[in-house]
């Protein structure tokens, strides 16, 4: 169970006593055992009410494992086990007491036992899933299927600052499951060079994902519709070539009016001009505030709407007296294509 740090432990019946001992395996060396943890004893579950809801999942073989964790201790989980899905929905009972969870869902690709990496799972899916007076509850639909589906993308992003526009690639597992290893931009409109993209956050589950950035060539914008190759090779050394599509290009960015330079009072508000180009269809804006010389966010909203507004009362942290800070704000459209404006400043009194 390389990658994993869950596993699922069959054909256990009430009154058994266990103990489990782990070790790190990597390059296939593998590390002392941690011994002998603390005995679990198996018993009876002092369920009374219920957990329902659909999962919709791919094709594939093995067992899917749909996990409640009660809120208040995370180290109690209730299972339900199902061998041998068809793709398609699935609708799945939880028995549990009374109390708050967190759902979870891994898949079990051969049905060995070891949950996560390199299987996918969506890890802490969905939160606040409440059960009292010993009722069944109906939790939201899970898309499985679309959300450990094949992760190649693009998104651009424009910097009124330098007056360019960046690209953003990401890639994650893909729909046979594999988890990239190593993945590089070889081609596409305005790439001067390959570009190498690195391990970054989470992307699906617990499966790590690969970012990579480039920037156009001065004057040269990207067009919806433009596609860009991604070598990948996965941790099974298997290879694909596989296409990401830019999906819009921003070319303007919002304008930010105050606070800037020495306002008389503490800011209390935030406010900016639209962008003199909007993105077509839904859209929304985020705003970011440092303390000057530290590059660090200490604010960073979001404002949705249609259209959003253009101004933000202030929430965040009090701000120091006599003390200078930056801000500047950006636009994002449905697909994640984004504008962002120059960046201001201004100093408390």
């Amino acid at each position: 169970m390389a990658g994993s740090n869950k596993a699922l432990v069959r054909g256990l019946t009430n009154g058994d006593t266990l103990f489990f001992s782990a070790a790190a395996v990597a390059g296939g060396l593998e590390s002392a055992s941690t011994g002998l943890g603390t005995a679990v004893t198996v018993g009876p579950s002092a369920a009374t009410g219920a957990i329902t809801g659909q999962l919709n999942l791919p094709a594939f073989t093995g067992s899917v494992a749909v996990v409640a964790t009660n809120a208040s201790n995370g180290k109690i989980t209730y299972p339900a086990l199902y061998d041998g899905p068809a793709a398609g929905w699935l609708t799945y009972r939880i028995p549990v007491p009374d109390g708050t969870y967190t759902l979870s869902v891994y898949l079990d690709v051969g049905s060995d036992g070891s949950l996560g990496p390199p299987n996918p799972s969506l890890f802490n899916r969905l939160a606040g899933v409440t059960v009292a007076n010993g009722a069944t509850t109906t939790a939201p639909d899970i898309d499985v299927a679309a959300e450990t589906g094949p992760r190649a993308s693009v998104v651009t992003n424009y910097y009124a600052e330098w007056n360019n526009v960046n690209l953003t690639f990401s890639l994650g597992a893909d729909a046979d499951f594999r988890v990239p290893a190593t993945a590089t931009v070889t081609s596409g409109p305005g790439l001067i060079a390959p570009v190498d993209m690195g391990v970054t956050s989470v992307v699906t589950g617990e499966v790590l994902g690969l970012t990579g950035w480039a920037n156009s060539p001065a004057g040269v914008l990207p067009s919806v519709g433009d596609a860009y190759t991604i070598h990948v090779t996965y941790v099974d050394e298997s290879t694909a070539d596989l296409t990401a599509f830019v999906t819009g290009v921003l070319t303007s960015a919002p304008t930010p009016t105050a606070p800037v330079g020495a306002p008389a009072v503490t800011p209390t508000q935030f406010t900016w001009n639209a962008p003199s180009t909007l993105p077509a269809g839904a859209y929304s804006y985020g705003l970011g505030l440092w303390m000057d010389g530290t590059g660090s966010w200490i604010w960073g909203p979001t404002v949705n709407g249609t259209p959003p507004a253009t101004s933000l009362n202030y929430n965040g942290p009090p701000l120091a007296s006599f003390t200078r800070y930056g801000w500047w704000v950006s636009v994002h459209d449905a697909f994640g294509n984004s504008g962002w404006s120059k960046q201001v400043s201004f100093t408390t009194p």
